[in-house]
């Protein structure tokens, strides 16, 4: 698996806040921005809303180990920005994966997503247009090509 890659300058953080577009539900809030290079960047944030240092830095915990669970599917070339929210250090990384699915899904960054719907042609003996046209005939894209290179 490959290493996480931190925003780590304030200019990154406030072009995702500015530019970027925002997917809210009551856990995380995601600010989503393509960037000009070919990996992901990950940024996490807690404001003094959310609690003491300790229910920050959990909060930071429960979003990056959701994160690391999803990293494999999440399309490379975005600039992501977690934002805990006021639920966030109370409730557990499994519940604020679910959320997180739902909003890179919504984003379009979700690999496995996209790779449901593209299908690979099955050869077979008898290949003219009546056989291509029906999806029995039709394999996923993703059974053909290891994971790396999906679409």
């Amino acid at each position: 698996m490959e290493k996480l890659v931190s925003l780590c300058k304030n200019n990154d953080f406030r072009r995702a806040y500015s530019k970027g577009k925002s997917y809210v539900t009551p856990v995380v809030v995601i600010y989503v921005r393509k960037n000009r290079m070919r990996l992901g960047r990950v940024g996490i944030t807690t404001s003094k809303k959310i609690g003491n240092a300790v229910e920050r830095n959990r909060a930071r915990r429960v979003i990056r180990e959701a994160y690391r669970q999803l990293a494999p599917q999440v399309r490379s070339g975005f600039d992501l920005v977690f934002v805990a929210r006021g639920k966030t250090p109370f409730v557990k990384s499994t519940e604020v994966k679910k959320h997180m699915e739902k909003q890179l899904r919504t984003a379009g960054l979700l690999l496995a997503d996209r790779a449901e719907w593209l299908f690979w042609p099955v050869a077979c003996e008898s290949w003219d247009c009546n056989t291509i046209s029906h999806e029995k005939n039709f394999a996923r894209f993703d059974s053909f090509l290891p994971a790396p290179y999906l679409p």
